[in-house]
């Protein structure tokens, strides 16, 4: 019976783990490289010491002690399977979990992104023996497994009909599924150096390539032709395993894709021939002139401020106008007032200003300067100290 809990927690926890930390993500429209399949965020486990409002205390297993965060975001399941809440941490009760760094002004609290809750009888004495072990599978035999470690070791694994074998897209059932490359985390006991998997956590085939950015200026059928920053032209193979994200989760294949829209795609190169392994995609290029003063009039297609020297600018306002505000209120233009503080991205089309962004700001308090807009979409930018002068 405990044996069971031990592995279910084992799973649980590590399943969490991987539906965390996604495969492939574009933090820009520019994009990011695919993480590691099999990256994690720290692991703790240990005994609930005490419960706070959104926290709680846990003495870990070499007993030190540590408090963790909860919000919104934290995910809670019972070991083995089912979900959990905050109310089931209680003092005395074991739990597992992975956590973020500490945020600042939170020195010494660490957030939770998955808390696994273990059984009432768990007693962590079991747990020796049992580790993990990431890496990519090398060979693959009718009863075992053997795998390449990240630090270059050759381990092979004795597979019973008690292994579980689990992959994101439910691929992977067994050992035939599994595919030279392909990471695994795998889960086993050490029997005096007898490697047995209790689970398997199977990833995709190895995916890294070449990272190309550019803009798109062809698309084919099973083709795509980009122009990178420094002026070539490189057209890369499509095929059915090619992935395709964007930020909005528009673009899900070669249709959605546009002319002039900026593009990360990893690519392995064989022999010369391109093949395209993950595009991320950003949105048309909307490079254009800064404005920032204050609201003075809104119309029904068309908004007018007046800049820090003193002009007065009208901006055409299409369907295509983004519109920011830091708290979310302002989504068009019937939210805009007079007043408010704005940051107009705009394009000159010979005389025409057409308004691609607008971030606004709050409408001035008595007795309190107006705030400047920030720089919305560049992660880590931080607003400007100082407030715009009318």
């Amino acid at each position: 019976m405990f044996k069971k809990s031990v592995f279910g927690w084992f799973l649980a926890l590590a399943l969490a783990l991987v539906a965390t930390v996604g495969a492939f993500a574009a933090t820009s429209n520019e994009g990011t490289p695919p993480p590691d399949p099999i990256a994690r965020p720290a692991r703790h486990i240990g005994q609930v010491t005490a419960v706070g409002d959104n926290t709680f205390t846990l003495k870990l297993l070499d007993g030190k002690t540590v408090q963790i965060a909860v919000d919104d975001d934290t995910r809670f399941r019972k070991a083995g399977g089912g979900e959990a809440s905050f109310a089931d941490i209680t003092v005395g009760r074991w739990v597992a979990g992975a956590v973020k760094p500490p945020q600042e002004g939170e020195e010494g609290v660490l957030r939770a992104r998955v808390v696994i809750i273990l059984p009432e009888d768990f007693d962590p004495t079991r747990l020796k023996n049992i580790h993990r072990y990431p890496g990519k599978v090398s060979t693959v035999g009718n009863d075992s497994l053997t795998i390449q470690t990240r630090d270059g070791q050759s381990l092979t694994f004795a597979v019973t009909d008690q292994t579980r074998f689990r992959s994101r897209d439910g691929a992977v059932k067994g050992l035939d599924d599994l595919k030279p490359e392909m990471p695994v985390l795998v889960i086993a006991k050490d029997d005096n150096g007898q490697l047995t998997a209790l689970a398997i956590l199977a990833g995709e085939p190895e995916r890294r390539g070449e990272r190309h950015i550019g803009k798109v200026t062809a698309v084919g059928n099973d083709s795509l032709t980009i122009q990178t920053r420094d002026g070539q032209s490189l057209t890369f193979a499509v095929t059915d395993q090619t992935r395709f994200r964007s930020r909005d989760g528009a673009v899900k294949s070669l249709d959605d894709l546009k002319p002039e829209m900026p593009v990360l795609v990893i690519a392995k190169d064989d022999n010369g021939q391109l093949t395209a392994l993950a595009v991320f995609a950003g949105e048309p290029e909307r490079r254009g002139e800064r404005h920032i003063g204050k609201v003075t009039a809104v119309g029904n297609d068309s908004l007018t401020i007046q800049t820090r020297d003193g002009q007065s600018l009208t901006f055409a306002v299409t369907d295509q106008t983004r519109f920011r505000s830091r708290d979310g209120a302002v989504k068009g233009l019937d939210d805009l007032k007079p007043e408010m503080p704005v940051l107009v991205i705009a394009k000159d089309d010979n005389g025409q200003l057409t308004a691609l962004a607008v971030f606004a700001g709050r409408p001035p308090q008595p007795g309190i300067m107006p705030e400047r807009p920030g720089w919305p979409g560049r992660p880590g930018d931080q607003p400007p100290a100082a407030a715009p002068r009318g």
